[in-house]
C-alpha cells in the first residue's frame, strides 16, 4: 500500500466500530519511537482506536489470550521471533503487516499465507498515516464478511428446519444444498446427492418439460406456482408446487433456488373429493326427486335434472326464480305461512305437502322436506329443499276415501237390515201365539180368523211358512205340549 492513500484517512469514518465488543487493535512493534508516532496519530483523530501496544512476540502472544481484538499490525521482524508466529492466531481478524522496503517480497509471501494488508515503512514515517485507513478498510471487510456468514448461517438454519423442500442447483443443474426436508421426502442421503443430476429425480412425466424450462431460465428470471411431479429414491410420484428462480453467484456462474411445498396430500384429498363429487352428483341427479337450494330469499341458486322429469323445465329455466313461482295458486299462501313459521321458530328440519305447477299447466301433488342452513353468524343462508312427486299416492288415498265411504253406506244398510231382522223375529214369535189363538177359536168357536191372518202377514210372504209349521205342529204334537215354548224357539 503507498503513501499517497493518507488523504483519504478523513473520510473513511470508524463510528460504526465504537460499539463492537473489544474495538481495540493490537500494534506489535518494538521500536518505541514507532510506537509514539502511531499513538500520537491515533489520537488526532475523532474516533480514535484504541491502542494496545506489544514489543515481543511473547507479550503479543499473552495479549490475544486474554483480549479480544478488531485487527493486529505487526513488524515483521521481532525480538523473539517474526510476524508469522503470530498469523496462525489472527482467526477473524485484519492482519496487516509492516515491512522495511527491502522486504516487499517477503511482504507479498507474508499475503498469501494469510496477512491481508501490508504497510511499507519510509524514513519519514509517513506509513503512520496509512495505517488508520487501512485498518478502518480491513475492519470494515470483515464486519460485512461476519454479516454476511451469519446471514447465511440464518438462512441456512432457516432452510435446515423449513418444512419446504429447498435446493440450489449449479448451471448444469447438479445439486449444491438440499435442506433435511427434501433429503426426507425423496429418501436421500446428503451423500447420495453428489453425482445426481436434477432431472433424475423428475417424473419421466414431466421431465422434458422441467428440461425445457430449466436451460431457457436467464439470471434474475423468477418462475412461479410451477407444478411438478419429483420422483423419490423408490420411485414413488411426489406432487411439489413452488417458485424457481436464477441468480449469478459471487463467481458469475448461473445457479438456481426452488422453493417447493409437497402438496401430495391435497392432491389425494382433491381426487377423494372428486370421487365424492361424482358420487354424490350421481346420487343427486338419479335419485327420483328434485333436489332444490334456495337463498335466504326464496330464490332458486341449485337444482338438480329431476326438475326436467317432473315439472318439464329445463335446470336453467328454474335457476334464479323465485321458488313460489312454480307452487299452485291455491297453495302458495299456505306454503308461505309454513316457510316463515320454520324460519321463526328456527325448526331445522320440516315437511308439507302442496301442488306445483308444471310446465304445462297441470298441477303435481308433491311432499316436500326442507331444512334451513345458517351463515356462520347464525342467520338464515339457504334453504335446502328435497321434492317427491306424491301424485299416486294423493289418488290412491282417494280412491281409498271413496271405497270407505262406500263401505260405510254398506254398513249402514247392514246395519237397518239388522235391525228388521230382528223386529221381524220378535213377530214371528207374536205370529205363532196369534196362530194358536186363531185356531183355537176356528175349532172351537168357527170364528173366521182369515180377515186377521191376511191382514198381519200381508207384509211379507215369509210368515206363511210359519203358519203351515204351527198347522203341523199342531197335528203332530200331543195337545198338552206347550205351542207357545215351540213358537218361541223355533220362529
Amino acid at each position: 500500500m503507498q503513501v499517497k492513500e493518507t488523504e483519504h484517512i478523513k473520510a473513511t469514518g470508524i463510528n460504526n466500530l465504537q460499539g463492537e465488543k473489544g474495538n481495540s487493535v493490537l500494534v506489535v512493534e518494538d521500536d518505541v519511537i514507532i510506537q509514539k508516532l502511531i499513538s500520537r496519530k491515533m489520537r488526532k483523530r475523532q474516533d480514535p482506536f484504541q491502542i494496545k501496544f506489544a514489543g515481543t512476540v511473547r507479550e503479543a502472544l499473552d495479549l490475544l489470550q486474554t483480549q479480544t481484538f478488531l485487527a493486529i499490525v505487526s513488524d515483521y521482524y521481532l525480538p523473539d521471533g517474526t510476524a508469522k508466529d503470530l498469523l496462525n492466531h489472527k482467526a477473524d481478524k485484519p492482519f496487516i503487516l509492516m515491512t522495511g522496503s527491502h522486504d516487499l517480497q517477503l511482504a507479498v509471501e507474508f499475503m498469501k499465507q494469510g496477512a491481508d494488508d501490508f504497510i511499507t515503512k519510509d524514513l519519514n514515517s509517513e506509513f503512520v498515516e496509512v495505517i488508520p485507513v487501512s485498518l478502518a478498510k480491513l475492519i470494515k471487510q470483515y464486519q460485512q464478511a461476519r454479516q454476511l456468514e451469519l446471514e447465511k448461517q440464518r438462512f441456512k438454519d432457516l432452510f435446515d428446519n423449513s418444512n419446504d423442500l429447498i435446493q440450489f442447483l449449479d448451471g448444469d443443474g447438479n445439486y449444491l444444498y438440499v435442506n433435511p426436508a427434501w433429503r426426507e421426502t425423496l429418501g436421500y442421503s446428503e451423500g447420495e446427492l453428489q453425482d445426481i443430476n436434477y432431472l433424475k429425480v423428475i417424473h419421466a412425466k414431466d421431465r422434458e418439460h422441467c428440461g425445457v424450462m430449466f436451460r431457457d431460465m436467464k439470471p434474475g428470471e423468477n418462475l412461479d406456482n410451477i407444478e411438478v411431479c419429483f420422483q423419490g429414491k423408490t420411485g414413488t410420484c411426489i406432487d411439489v408446487i413452488g417458485s424457481v428462480s436464477c441468480v449469478l453467484d459471487e463467481e458469475g456462474k448461473i445457479s438456481t433456488r426452488g422453493i417447493f411445498k409437497n402438496i401430495s396430500a391435497l392432491r389425494k384429498s382433491e381426487e377423494k373429493l372428486k370421487e365424492s363429487e361424482s358420487n354424490y352428483r350421481n346420487l343427486v341427479e338419479n335419485v327420483g326427486e328434485i333436489i332444490c337450494r334456495t337463498n335466504y330469499e326464496g330464490k332458486i341458486t341449485f337444482v338438480n335434472d329431476e326438475v326436467l322429469n317432473m315439472l318439464g323445465y329445463t335446470r336453467e329455466e328454474v335457476e334464479g326464480r323465485y321458488f313460489m313461482e312454480f307452487t299452485a295458486d291455491e297453495h302458495k299462501e299456505r306454503a308461505n305461512r309454513f316457510y316463515i313459521e320454520q324460519y321463526k321458530k328456527k325448526i331445522r328440519d320440516t315437511y308439507v305437502e302442496f301442488k306445483l305447477k308444471k310446465k304445462d299447466g297441470q298441477k303435481i301433488w308433491v311432499g316436500q322436506g326442507a331444512r334451513i342452513e345458517y351463515n356462520e353468524r347464525g342467520l338464515l343462508k339457504n334453504f335446502l329443499l328435497v321434492i317427491r312427486d306424491i301424485s299416486e299416492r294423493k289418488k290412491a288415498e282417494k280412491k281409498i276415501q271413496q271405497q270407505k265411504k262406500q263401505l260405510e253406506k254398506k254398513n249402514t244398510e247392514l246395519e237397518e237390515s239388522y235391525k228388521r231382522l230382528l223386529r221381524a223375529k220378535a213377530s214371528k214369535k207374536t205370529a205363532g201365539i196369534i196362530l194358536v189363538i186363531a185356531l183355537f177359536l176356528f175349532v172351537f168357536s168357527e170364528v173366521m180368523i182369515e180377515p186377521l191372518i191376511e191382514n198381519y202377514f200381508s207384509d211379507s210372504w215369509e210368515y206363511t211358512g210359519i203358519i203351515v209349521k204351527g198347522i203341523l205342529a199342531l197335528s203332530l204334537k200331543p195337545l198338552d205340549n206347550s205351542l207357545e215354548n215351540y213358537f218361541l224357539k223355533n220362529g
